[in-house]
């Protein structure tokens, strides 16, 4: 393959324009530039269009897992803790254990899109730092659950009645996604909080 033949070749732009939403202000240009340098220089000459562009798929992807990942750890925490409580050790009233892990989810969730608005300068850096935590997160539980469900739950009639009184896995799998528009809307609220904090906020 000839120089000119992969001169104007680029990687996906959205692939790349999720990157600034990801590092800190001072790092995002030197990072971006060097990825799209490597894929121009080296992966693209030597393995083609498709091939590179999953290349530079996967760079990003890294990290969207690595950047939010304590965020992750904690909606999991919150996710998983509120599930093994209601069933392990179930409450007189569930209203003051809801009204805890409701109000906690929202200030962490906030908390996510203010510092990653902050670290990076963008205020839609705090939606995409609030989504990947949710899904992670959300994820991360799920998988808990299941290992606490066919560890434990499964073999005790009386845990079992109870996970299923408590939502069962319709509360599980379909309460993250419904609440899903909720978190981007406190994603974006926590975003223009933080970049008011940045100190070089950028457009």
């Amino acid at each position: 393959m000839t120089p000119t033949a992969h001169a104007d070749a680029a990687p996906p732009a959205w692939a790349a324009a999720i990157l600034p939403l990801l590092l800190p202000r001072d790092e995002a240009e030197t990072v971006t530039g060097d990825l799209v340098e490597h894929y121009h220089e080296s992966v693209f000459p030597a393995s083609g269009r498709l091939a590179a562009d999953a290349w530079f798929v996967r760079q990003v992807a890294g990290f969207v897992l690595r950047v939010p990942l304590a965020w992750s750890l904690l909606v999991a925490a919150f996710m998983a803790g509120r599930f093994a409580l209601d069933t392990f050790v179930p409450p007189a009233s569930y209203f003051q254990r809801s009204f805890f892990t409701t109000w906690s989810s929202i200030a962490l969730y906030l908390l996510a899109g203010g510092w990653a608005a902050r670290r990076t300068g963008l205020a839609r850096a705090g939606v995409l730092a609030a989504v990947t935590a949710h899904a992670l997160g959300w994820t991360i539980s799920g998988l808990m659950t299941i290992a606490l469900f066919v560890g434990v739950i499964r073999n005790d009639p009386a845990m079992l009645t109870l996970f299923h009184q408590t939502g069962g896995w319709g509360e599980q799998w379909f309460l993250p996604l419904m609440l899903t528009p909720v978190v981007v809307a406190l994603g974006a609220l926590g975003g223009a909080c933080g970049r008011l904090f940045a100190k070089r906020p950028r457009t």
